[in-house]
């Protein structure tokens, strides 16, 4: 019968040759040291094995004075003969324990982890050993490969090393199912785990009619989780049960896959039974140790609709305050219940995160029955608490109910569930200080009589206010001035007609004037009603005061966008054609780089002569599904248009610019350029009052009317530039 050598011909070689007796050599000439490893050859590196297995090492050191090799507890020294496949605990040579002074020796490892081998030489004289690379510490990092020896108390240099051997037990795959937080079976190669059931059910992997049965919900969230440590898995691989669907996993920059995921969630999606299927757990490298067990589960599952539970969130703010989950029923004895402060006014957030018991959402309705009779469908849904509460006195929140409709055709019967709201709820005030928040603006609003306004200026507060209680006392604290150099108005202090507190907003002050203002008007505004109270918030603190204040009056703003109208923006990516606005009839018009007032961009005109115009379809006009001036302007209001142009010298036109609405034509204004002076970018304004009110279907159109062309001969050019039109509500003061 041929046996197996573990210590290979080289081995032999090198101790033939270099080997010497030291009962022949009393004190060598010189000392030198080396070793060689199966795994390993000269280095300290590779050296790995499955628990089980041995390794060869041979001390190729010469000149040594003492030698001995000692291993870490649980490995031991072997014979080097044996049949392949053989047990090798047989082989362990007993006599020698865990200390061997042989030069070659063969070690078997019974235990996983890093495995020390470790050699301690002594020597007449001082050696070093220069490694291949790197070696592996005890902790298993890798540091250089360089040893020294070091003289020792004897007078002897000392080389002192250990080998550190990985060591890898067989994979043991083990899993566990979970449920709404809760592990319904724990899989182990030899043991079944129910429930909290600690001892186990043996089972036999092939025979499946000793699987024991488990009850998943349909359509909820389970989870499988790898909870494999023993033979240290880098992955695992996983296969699913029938009449599933992946919900989500764990993912990683490795695995991106849910079949390599360690946790995965998956929901049934029929009644149907079903095994529970398999998980291979898998070592990949080192090639040495690679190896890959399978851990089949010898589970039946048994899928069912349980009935649906409610589960509900409240949010006070952004902070979670109260959590009921499918499982809690709270009590309905309010005398164990939370209690909580919120300030007036406030609300808090009720959000639905019922999931047991349903397997198609809509299939579910849900009510928030709430303390103050009225009711909320929503998933999300609010209740706002608007009245103190003083003494022992509290409000309640409520109650949530959900319902599952009977669906016929997958058989899932009709389910309903309600849980009361455990909350104690107290509304207090609380008195911070009030101030002005924000600029003072003013509003325009509509009244049922056409052209007719109501006009006042607002500002907004810090808190909410009380409604004021002395309207003399309120306006005498305000000083409102209002100035219009274009009318010559100096500036006047304008009596006030009525101070209010918002009815829609109660952190909001309305002012309402005597005389009529406009957005033309410079208007400032000054409180000193501090000392005196006049405005309070609902905690009682007065309003601060404030020093005057320019106000930000109405339909200042124009209402076309700003980059359009300035024709910064192309259409279509094509640069010769402004965004927003299209050219009708002609081909005259061309957004241009060559002047602009402000921005890169300006629209140029430029025909060679009058005669190569096109009567009234010269036109720049606004796109309806950019431009939309739909509850805009209304009739009779004062609209200011204005442009900025550039007319070159050598176009003397000084007449036939035009600019009107259109679809329907309204508001047609003949626009003199007789005194635009030449080679500068100059104002043009225009007011009208509109003759109706403004439609989405309408436009602006800028044109050269060929019929009322002055100022040109039958060779002139007619050229010029338009930038940053805007068009604006304009109130002239009388």
């Amino acid at each position: 019968m041929k046996f197996t050598k573990n210590i290979s011909f080289i081995f032999l070689l090198l101790i033939t040759v270099i080997g010497c007796n030291k009962e022949e050599e009393e004190i060598p000439s010189w000392s030198d040291v080396s070793w060689y490893t199966e795994a390993g050859g000269f280095a300290h590196s590779n050296l790995v094995r499955n628990t089980g297995e041995a390794m060869s090492f041979i001390d190729l050191s010469q000149g040594v004075n003492s030698h001995e090799w000692v291993l870490d507890s649980g490995n031991y020294f072997i014979g080097s003969e044996y049949l392949k496949g053989d047990d090798l605990r047989n082989h362990i040579l007993p006599d020698l324990d865990r200390v061997s002074t042989s030069h070659s020796i063969n070690v078997l490892f019974t235990e996983s982890g890093f495995q020390g081998v470790r050699l301690h030489n002594t020597y007449y004289y001082p050696v070093t050993y220069i490694g291949k690379g790197n070696r592996v510490d005890e902790a298993g990092n890798e540091i250089p490969d360089t040893l020294e020896a070091h003289l020792g108390d004897d007078g002897m240099w000392v080389i002192d090393t250990t080998f550190y051997v990985n060591v890898f037990a067989p994979l043991e795959p083990e899993m566990q199912i979970e449920y709404d937080g809760e592990v319904l079976a724990r899989v182990t190669q030899d043991l079944i785990f129910l429930g909290d059931d600690e001892e186990g059910i043996t089972y036999d992997p092939s025979d499946n009619s000793t699987w024991p049965s488990l009850t998943v919900p349909v359509g909820e969230s389970i989870i499988y989780r790898d909870l494999t440590t023993i033979g240290r898995p880098e992955t695992r691989t996983w296969t699913f049960p029938q009449n599933s669907e992946i919900i989500d996993f764990y993912e990683d920059e490795v695995y991106t896959d849910a079949e390599n995921s360690s946790v995965v969630e998956l929901q049934m999606l029929s009644t149907k039974s079903t095994n529970a299927g398999a998980m291979s757990s898998e070592r990949l490298k080192p090639d040495q140790i690679a190896a890959s067990e399978t851990l089949k589960l010898p589970l039946l599952l048994t899928p069912e609709v349980s009935d649906i539970r409610a589960a509900y969130e409240v949010y006070k703010g952004d902070e979670l305050i109260l959590k009921v989950g499918s499982t809690d029923q709270p009590s309905e004895d309010e005398s164990t219940w939370a209690e909580i402060v919120v300030e007036k006014g406030d609300q808090l957030k009720l959000v639905d995160v019922s999931y047991r018991g349903i397997v198609d959402y809509s299939k579910v309705s849900r009510t928030w029955n709430l303390y103050d009779g009225t009711t909320a469908t929503d998933s999300v849904s609010y209740v706002a608490y608007n009245d103190l509460t003083s003494g022992d006195e509290y409000f309640k929140v409520g109650t949530f109910q959900i319902d599952r409709e009977k669906d016929n055709a997958s058989g899932i019967e009709a389910s309903t569930d309600a849980k009361v709201i455990p909350l104690k709820v107290k509304v207090e005030i609380e008195q911070r200080p009030t101030f002005k928040e924000g600029a003072i603006t003013s509003e325009r609003n509509a009244t049922p009589a056409v052209g007719v306004y109501d006009k006042l200026i607002t500002f907004n507060v810090s808190e909410n206010l009380q409604a004021i209680a002395d309207q003399d006392l309120a306006k005498q604290s305000f000083e409102v001035k209002v100035s219009n150099s274009a009318s010559g108005l100096a500036e006047t202090v304008f009596d006030i007609a009525s101070v209010s507190v918002s009815d829609i907003n109660s952190k909001k002050v309305e002012i309402r004037l005597v005389d009529e203002i406009y957005n033309s008007d410079q208007i400032t505004v000054a409180y000193t009603g501090q000392a005196n109270n006049a405005i309070i918030s609902e905690a009682g603190a007065s309003l601060e005061d404030f020093a005057q204040e320019s106000i930000i009056l109405y339909g200042k703003e124009s209402i076309l966008d700003a980059d359009r109208a300035g024709f910064e923006i192309d259409k279509d990516g094509k640069p010769e054609e402004a965004d927003g606005w299209f050219y009708q009839g002609t081909n005259y018009y061309i957004r241009t780089t060559d002047k602009a007032f402000t921005g890169n961009y300006s629209m140029s005109f430029n025909a060679p002569n009058k005669d190569f115009l096109n009567n009234t379809r010269d036109r720049l006009t606004t796109q309806i599904n950019v431009f939309d001036f739909g509850n805009t302007f209304k009739e009779n209001d004062p609209i200011r248009i204005s442009f900025k142009i550039y007319i070159p010298t050598g176009s003397p036109f000084t007449d036939g610019l035009v600019v009107r609405f259109q679809s329907p034509t309204a508001n047609v204004t003949q626009v003199s350029t007789a005194g635009v002076t030449r080679d500068q970018w100059e104002d043009i304004t225009i007011d009208m009052i509109s003759a109706g009110d403004l439609v989405t279907n309408q436009q602006l159109t800028i044109m050269i009317q060929k019929g009322d062309l002055a100022g040109v001969s039958d060779t002139d050019p007619i050229t010029f530039y338009l930038d940053d039109i805007s068009m604006t509500l304009y109130e002239a003061r009388p």
